[in-house]
Parts: C-alpha cells; sequence; structure tokens
C-alpha cells in the first residue's frame, strides 16, 4: 500500500528510540495514539502494510511485495474556534473500503473543553474512487478523492474542472455520513 500524509517521527523512549506515526494529542481532553513505524520511510514505495505487535497493537511495516490500496491519515485540525469540532465524513458506498485502525482526538484550550478535532489512520482498498468529506474546525471544507494512482484535495468550486478532467462525478449531501458512524474502531 501507499501512505498518504504520514511522515514518522523518531521519539526517545526510557528503552531507546523508535519511528512511529504521532496520532491526536497528549494531554487532557485528548486521546493520542502511537503507531510503530518499523519500515524504512519511502514516501513513493507501495509495500507498507498494517500488521501487529506483539502485544496485538497496529504498527507500519514494509513486505516488499507491493500492494493496492493506501494507509492514510486524516486529520480535521484547523484553526481554533470556541466549541467547534472538526469531522470527518465518508462517502457510504465506500464503507467496504475503508477500516479504521487507529483514532486520536485533538482539543483546543489547557483543559481540552474549548472545541476538538478528530484524526484517523485508515486504510484503503479499491475499487477507486473513494471519497471522504474533511470538515476541519473554522476552515474551509474539501474533499479527498482517492484513486489508484493519486490522492486529490477538491474544494467545492473545483468540482466541475475535476469531473471534466476525469470523469469523475463527487456526490454531495446524505451520501456521505459522519465515519465513526459508518464503521466500527478497530
Amino acid at each position: 500500500m501507499k501512505l498518504y500524509n504520514i511522515e514518522p517521527i523518531e521519539k526517545e523512549f526510557p528503552w531507546g528510540k523508535m519511528k512511529i506515526v504521532f496520532i491526536g494529542e497528549k494531554g487532557r481532553g485528548r486521546i493520542y495514539a502511537l503507531i510503530p513505524f518499523h519500515a524504512e520511510y519511502d514516501p513513493g514505495a507501495q509495500d507498507y502494510e498494517i500488521a501487529q505487535t506483539r502485544s496485538g497493537k497496529p504498527k507500519i511495516v514494509r513486505t516488499g511485495k507491493p500492494s493496492e490500496g493506501y494507509i492514510a491519515r486524516i486529520s480535521t485540525y484547523g484553526d481554533y474556534l470556541r466549541n467547534d469540532h472538526g469531522e470527518l465524513r465518508m462517502l457510504k458506498a465506500n464503507v467496504p473500503n475503508v477500516r479504521i485502525i487507529a483514532t486520536g482526538l485533538g482539543a483546543f484550550g489547557e483543559a481540552g473543553r474549548l472545541g476538538f478535532w478528530p484524526d484517523y489512520l485508515l486504510t484503503i482498498k479499491p475499487p477507486y474512487p473513494v471519497i471522504f468529506h474533511v470538515l476541519p474546525t473554522r476552515l474551509k471544507d474539501y474533499w479527498l478523492v482517492f484513486l489508484e494512482k493519486a490522492v486529490y484535495k477538491l474544494y467545492k468550486e473545483e468540482f466541475a474542472s475535476f469531473e471534466e478532467t476525469m470523469g469523475i462525478v463527487i456526490p454531495m449531501g446524505d451520501d456521505y455520513d459522519d465515519i465513526d458512524k459508518l464503521l466500527p474502531k478497530q
């Protein structure tokens, strides 16, 4: 699988250093997940997979065999706005194509009570297109369209051009629902 919006960081632990993908935020009113990244980082590689640690938690590895799909991080983080929250919606027809690997939650304010934004680590499999509607806090909403060869970030005013160029119509309205309602968490 390919990576989308994933850049591992090296973190120091009492027992040593390890590359991880950090989902969400640490602190009061927040939830975070550390996903071990046991692979050489190559943004162009297509052989990443989700495996399990000895304790049964997810980790990212490389298999040496390319496979279809994406491992994607989608965050709804935006600018601070009191009592606002981000939301990730997905096309209902794409439910069989998507699996939630890990979730996190970021928040605004010291106590984390002034607003929040979900953060997701997902696997996305064909058939394509797989479409998400991202509603970040206080920023303009956009759509992510996952195709076999690329991922497109589109704003509503770009739909006509995208449809003309790619031949893909972006559905609107009731075709989407909150990802947390559609998919069980792992």
